[in-house]
């Protein structure tokens, strides 16, 4: 089994292994955020959006679910 490793080198391996693939530096976004976006590309962007925060919240529980620390967790994610 694999070492676990610390919180800062897992965000950062994180970072990397996202990096060219941020949300930001889609052409769909940006063209919505410098306001030159047709309205099929906001429609396309919004359901986008509506399928990936169909899935995200669970997955987002899970991963808070098994924090070690639970002075990193948010009030909603780690009740007590």
């Amino acid at each position: 089994m694999a070492q676990a490793m610390s919180p800062e080198k897992f965000r950062h391996a994180m970072e990397d292994r996202i990096k060219g693939r941020e949300h930001s530096s889609y052409p769909t976004v940006r063209a919505i955020h410098e306001g030159r976006a047709t309205p099929e590309q906001n429609a396309y962007l919004g359901v986008l959006f509506y399928h990936f925060t169909k899935e995200t919240p669970q997955v987002i529980s899970t991963i808070h679910s098994r924090r070690p620390d639970p002075a990193g967790c948010t009030r909603s994610a780690c009740p007590k």
